[in-house]
Formats: structure tokens, sequence, C-alpha cells
């Protein structure tokens, strides 16, 4: 539902509020869950999209206009803002207070599994475009994996639900190579892939 909805923390948090409701869990335990998976895909996302943007600034300037020089200085202020994390919360038990609501943090062994999860949804989810492409983009798979990454981390922060748009743009100026119209209609079956499909077995489910 977040996926393909939008506003993933709002939509999400309800969504789970409803289910886990029924299985005993208070709104502040659903919140603090929401909570932990929105953090999950923040640091999972910096790290992929900062080493996309480290090793091969080139092919994410395709999707994001900028200097090359300036997304690597991105995308080393990403990798060592996940690194700094990753020691803060190694040092000690770590927890947030929201409102008079503690929050306690993961450690770090199960921070480093949120961020290998994350990093990994990520690069299945563009293996599934990729093998959809009606043709081999000059940037190979790797490139395009760090093309995919910058793309959906665009449209997941413009908040429009799925990336919808925004997402196709970056991926079809990007991709020069491809013919537009057949480029298109690979982003349609993904669409019908990894969003339709999955939102209507879970509406079923819901």
């Amino acid at each position: 539902f977040a996926n393909s909805i939008g506003f993933a923390l709002v939509i999400g948090g309800a969504v789970r509020l409803r289910i886990y409701r029924g299985q005993g869990a208070t709104p502040a335990q659903v919140a603090y869950l929401t909570a932990i998976c929105g953090l999950t895909f923040a640091l999972s996302g910096g790290l992929v999209i900062g080493t996309a943007m480290l090793l091969a600034p080139s092919v994410v300037a395709l999707a994001l206009p900028l200097d090359p020089l300036v997304l690597q200085l991105f995308g080393a202020i990403g990798i060592g803002g996940v690194v700094v994390y990753l020691r803060w919360v190694g040092e000690r038990p770590r927890s947030l207070c929201l409102r008079g609501v503690k929050l306690a943090l993961p450690g770090v062994a199960t921070t480093v599994g949120q961020l290998a999860v994350g990093a990994m949804d990520l690069v299945f989810a563009g293996t599934a475009l990729y093998v959809l492409l009606p043709g081999d983009p000059a940037i190979g798979w790797a490139g395009f994996i760090c093309l995919f990454s910058a793309a959906m981390t665009l449209g997941y922060l413009s908040h429009v639900p799925g990336g919808v748009g925004i997402f196709e743009a970056l991926i079809v100026i990007a991709l020069p190579d491809i013919p537009a119209g057949a480029l298109l209609g690979s982003l349609v079956v993904y669409r019908c892939l990894y969003y339709l499909l999955p939102l209507a077995v879970a509406s079923l489910l819901l």
C-alpha cells in the first residue's frame, strides 16, 4: 500500500495499525515499528545512492544533472552519515525521545542487517526492470542499478504515489540509446509486476 499510494510513513502506519491492533499491539508500538521501517529505508537508501554517487557519478548524472565531483561529494557525505550512525548505535544502547515517548534504536548488528535487506531490495527491484528492458543499456547492469537507485530515491522524495511520472521520465531521459516507446512499454510492465500486482494481492489479504 505504501509503495503504490505514496506517503509511506502515513499509509504504512495506518495499514499496520489496522493489522497489528487485532494482535494486541498498541498504537504506540505500531508507531515505533513504522518509524523503524522508515529509518531502515532512509539508511539503506543513503548507503546505496551514496555508493552509486561515489563510484559511478557520471551514470547518476544522467538522472541528476549535477557535476560528477559534486555528486561524489554528496555520495561521500551519505556514506559517512551511515558510518557515523553505525558507530553511534554501536557504542551503547541508544534511543530517541519524541513527545515524551522513548524509542529504542536497534543495535549495530541489527542495523547492519537492516542495511543489507534494504540494499538488496533496491538491487532486486532494479534487476527486475533491467531484465524487462528491450535491449541492454550502454551503461551495463551495475550502471543501471546506480541509475535506478537515483531515480527511485527522487521519485520517493516527491511523495507522488509510486513516484509515477518522475521515475519514468528520469529513466527515459537517462537511456537515450533505447527507443523511448519500447522503454516505456517495459516501464509499464514493471509497474504492473512490482506495484499493481502486489497492491491487488495486499488488498485481497486485507
